[in-house]
C-alpha cells in the first residue's frame, strides 16, 4: 500500500524521534500487541528501548496492558502515533486504552467498561494457529478470563514447550518465539506447537461472552446480542466480568484445571456461565445454588449435607459460611449490579430452603396431627421478627442444606432448624440451661411457654401452652429449705446420661409435679446448674421408661451447647473441632470423644454432692496426687484418658485431703 504524502512528509520529519521501520495496526491487534511487534521488528532486544522513547522512565519499564494503563497520563495517541511512524492517528486512538469516568478502577477497553486490575493476564498468550496466519497478537489473548482464541477455538499458549518458562513480553526478538529461549542461543519458533481446539455443547452460551469483549466485534453490533432485559443496562464490559466471575467459581475448586493466574477459565465452565446470564434469572439462580454448593463441598470437605453444619458467630467456617460465594462475582463498586446479582442469589436460595422446610413439615408425621404450614407462613414468621438475627441466620447458617431438597433430612431437622434460628428460643436455652436439640421436646411436650409466638404457630403442642414461664414455675415450686447433703446438681445427672434420649421434658414435669425434690440455690449461671435434686433413684427409673431418640445428637450444635456438654469454653471448642477431636459440631462426636477421654470438669461433676463440693483447682489437684496425667493438651481443656481414670478412682487410694481430713473420692456412676 502505497505511502501518503504527508505521512511521508511526517516520517521524514520524525528521523531520530521515531522506529526506523514504522508499524500500523493490524487487525484485532491490541495496544501492548502492537508495541512489542515494533520492538521486534525494529530490532530492539526489549521493550525498554521503545518505553523510553514514548516517555516512560520507571527502572524496569514494561510495556504489558497494566504498564500501559498505569502510565496512560504519561501516554498520549499523538506521541504514538509519531514514535511508531503510524500512517494516521485514527487507527491508533481506536486501541488505545481511556480512562473511565468511573475512577482509576475503570478503563475503556475497545468501548467495553472494565476493572483493569485483574482483567489483564501477565504473561504473553498466543495462538499458534493464529500466528501462521498473521504474524501478530491480538488484544483479546491478553483477556486473562479467557483461554482461547474466540476465532479459532485453540487454546492459548502461554507457556514455551521448550523451556516450560511463560513467555516473555519483555524480551523482544519477535512474536513468534520464545524470547528467554532466543536470548540462550535457541530458535523456539511458537507456530510449531499448535494447541487443541475448545470444543463446548452450548456453543451459543460461549459465543455470547466472548463477543461480550473481542474488540474485532464492533461495541454497537453488542446491542443485538441476546442480552436479558434486566441485565442490558449494565453494558457489556460488566456482564463479560460477571460472567467470567460465575465461572471461575465452578472451576477454582476443580484440582484437574490449572489454576494458574494466566491460564484463563475452561471454555465449558464459561458456556455455563453464560448460559445463567441468558437464562436469567431462572438459570441464574440455579448457578448460584450450584456456586453455593462448591463453595460448602470446598470448606467442609465432605457431603453437602446440613450436618456438617457450623453456627453464626461461632463457627469455624465463620467468615466464609455466612456470606453466598456469589458475591465474588462482580465488585461491590459495580453497586447495582452486585445488588441485583446478590439478591437473585439470595432470593433463590430463601426459595428453596423456605420450600424444602415446607415440604418437609407438610409430608411428614409429626407429633399430632395439625394443620401444615405453609411456606408463607415461615416466610412471614421470619419476616416479622429483626432479619439480621433471625431469618438472615437462618438462611445462611443452613447454607449446608442441599438446596431443592429433602431426602436425607425429616421433619424433626426441618424443626429444629426453624427454632435453633430463633433469636428467642436461643435466649430461653441459655436462661434454662438446655442445649437447643432438646429444647423442641419442651414446646411439643407443652412443659414450656409460647416463647416465640410466630414459631410456635408452626410447631404441634399437646393442648394449651403454660401462662407462666418454665422458669417462673421452677422458681415457685422449689423447696425453699437448705438442700440436702446428698444431692447433686440436675445439669451433671442430665449431661452424664450415656443413654439417647432427651431427659429434660420428664424430668422438669416430675420435678414441677413435686415427684422430685428439688432446690435452686442463688448465682448468676443458668437454672439448670442452680438446680440440685435428690431423689435418684426416683429420676432412674424414670429415665428409664424414655425412648431413645438418636436424631438429638445429629444435628447442628452452637459452640455453647457442647461446651456445657463436654465442660469445656467455647474456646477449647473450636480448638478441639480444628484439631480433629471433634468430629463436627453434634452432640454424638461430643459423646464419642467422652467415650474415650473425659475432663475435669465431667470429674467434678461427678465427684460433687450438695455435701461435699469439688472444685475444678480439688480435681486437678488430686488427678495430680494420684499420678493421672492428661493424654492431650489443649488450650483450655486437657483431656484424660477415661479407662485410666476410672480405675484409679475405683481404687480406695483415692483420696484428698481437705480441712485436716482425707476424704474418699467416689465418682457418681454414668
Amino acid at each position: 500500500m502505497p505511502l501518503e504524502l504527508d505521512h511521508v512528509a511526517r516520517l521524514v520529519e520524525t528521523i531520530g524521534r521515531r522506529v526506523s521501520f514504522p508499524v500500523d495496526p493490524l487487525p484485532g491487534e491490541g495496544l501492548p500487541d502492537l508495541l512489542f511487534r515494533a520492538a521486534s521488528e525494529n530490532g530492539y532486544p526489549t521493550v525498554s528501548t521503545l518505553a523510553r522513547m514514548l516517555g516512560l522512565t520507571t527502572q524496569i519499564p514494561l510495556l504489558s496492558p497494566t504498564a500501559i494503563v498505569n502510565n496512560l497520563e504519561i501516554l498520549d495517541v499523538d506521541k504514538l502515533t509519531m514514535v511508531l511512524g503510524s500512517a494516521n492517528r485514527t487507527s491508533l486512538d481506536e486501541i488505545f486504552y481511556k480512562k473511565s469516568a468511573r475512577g482509576q478502577k475503570h478503563i475503556i477497553f475497545y468501548g467495553r467498561e472494565v476493572r483493569w486490575n485483574k482483567f489483564f493476564a501477565k504473561t504473553r498468550r498466543v495462538s499458534p494457529l493464529s500466528l501462521r496466519r498473521s504474524l501478530h497478537q491480538k488484544a483479546v489473548w491478553s483477556v486473562r478470563g479467557l483461554s482461547f482464541d474466540p476465532l479459532t477455538r485453540e487454546k492459548l499458549l502461554w507457556r514455551c514447550p521448550d523451556c516450560k518458562v511463560p513467555l516473555s513480553g519483555w524480551h523482544s526478538y519477535g512474536v513468534e518465539v520464545c524470547g528467554l529461549c532466543f536470548k540462550a542461543g535457541k530458535l523456539f519458533d511458537l507456530r510449531t506447537c499448535p494447541q487443541g481446539l475448545v470444543e463446548v455443547d452450548d456453543e451459543e452460551a460461549l459465543s455470547f461472552v466472548t463477543n461480550l469483549i473481542d474488540p474485532e466485534i464492533p461495541l454497537k453490533c453488542t446491542s443485538s446480542l441476546p442480552i436479558p432485559e434486566e441485565l442490558a443496562e449494565f453494558g457489556p464490559g460488566p456482564l463479560f466480568d460477571l460472567a467470567i466471575g460465575l465461572a471461575r467459581q465452578i472451576s477454582k475448586h476443580d484440582q484437574s484445571i490449572d489454576q494458574s493466574f494466566d491460564a484463563g477459565v475452561p471454555a465449558e465452565k464459561i458456556a455455563r456461565a453464560g448460559r445463567a446470564i441468558l437464562g436469567w434469572p431462572d438459570k441464574f439462580a440455579e448457578f448460584a445454588d450450584e456456586v453455593l454448593q462448591f463453595h460448602m463441598d470446598n470448606i467442609i470437605r465432605g457431603p453437602f449435607d446440613l450436618r456438617k453444619l457450623s453456627e453464626k458467630g461461632t463457627g469455624v467456617f465463620h467468615h466464609n459460611v455466612l456470606h453466598h460465594p456469589i458475591r465474588f462475582v462482580c465488585s461491590k463498586e459495580d453497586t447495582l449490579l452486585y445488588d441485583k446479582v446478590a439478591e437473585a442469589a439470595r432470593t433463590s436460595r430463601e426459595k428453596r430452603i423456605f420450600e424444602s422446610l415446607s415440604t418437609l413439615l407438610n409430608t411428614q408425621p409429626t407429633l399430632l396431627q395439625i394443620e401444615p404450614p405453609s411456606r408463607t407462613l415461615i416466610e412471614t414468621g421470619f419476616t416479622k421478627q429483626d432479619r439480621r438475627t433471625v431469618r438472615r441466620r437462618v438462611v445462611e447458617m443452613h447454607s449446608y442444606l442441599r438446596l431443592g431438597t429433602s431426602e436425607n433430612l425429616s421433619s424433626f431437622d426441618a424443626r429444629y432448624m426453624i427454632v435453633s434460628g430463633s433469636r428467642k428460643m436461643r435466649r430461653f436455652a441459655r436462661e434454662i440451661g438446655i442445649p437447643m436439640p432438646f429444647v423442641l421436646e419442651l414446646i411439643e411436650t407443652n412443659v414450656a411457654e409460647i416463647v416465640d409466638g410466630e414459631i410456635d404457630k408452626i410447631l404441634p403442642r399437646e393442648g394449651s401452652p403454660p401462662r407462666t414461664r418454665l422458669h417462673d414455675r421452677l422458681v415457685a415450686s422449689a423447696r425453699r429449705d437448705t438442700p440436702a447433703a446428698e444431692a447433686v446438681q440436675l445439669s451433671s445427672v442430665c449431661v452424664l446420661l450415656k443413654e439417647s434420649i432427651n431427659p429434660w421434658p420428664a424430668l422438669l414435669e416430675a420435678m414441677l409435679c413435686k415427684k422430685i425434690t428439688y432446690w435452686i440455690t442463688n448465682g448468676r449461671s443458668n437454672l439448670a446448674d442452680r438446680i440440685w435434686i435428690r431423689d435418684l433413684d426416683t429420676v432412674k427409673e424414670l429415665l428409664a421408661e424414655l425412648s431413645p431418640n438418636p436424631q438429638l445428637f445429629d444435628v447442628p450444635l452452637q459452640f455453647d451447647d457442647q461446651a456445657f456438654y463436654l465442660g469445656v469454653s467455647s474456646t477449647a471448642i473450636f480448638r478441639l473441632r480444628r484439631s480433629g477431636f471433634l468430629s463436627d459440631p453434634t452432640l454424638r462426636a461430643a459423646r464419642e470423644l467422652r467415650g474415650q477421654y473425659t475432663f475435669i470438669r465431667e470429674i467434678q461433676r461427678r465427684l460433687s454432692s450438695r455435701g461435699a463440693m469439688f472444685t475444678n483447682s480439688m480435681v486437678a489437684f488430686a488427678l495430680e496426687q494420684m499420678g493421672i496425667a492428661a493424654q492431650v493438651s489443649i488450650r483450655g481443656a486437657n483431656l484424660f484418658d477415661r479407662k485410666h481414670v476410672e480405675e484409679q478412682f475405683a481404687s480406695p487410694r483415692a483420696q484428698l485431703f481437705i480441712n485436716g481430713q482425707f476424704r474418699r473420692l467416689k465418682l457418681l456412676a454414668v
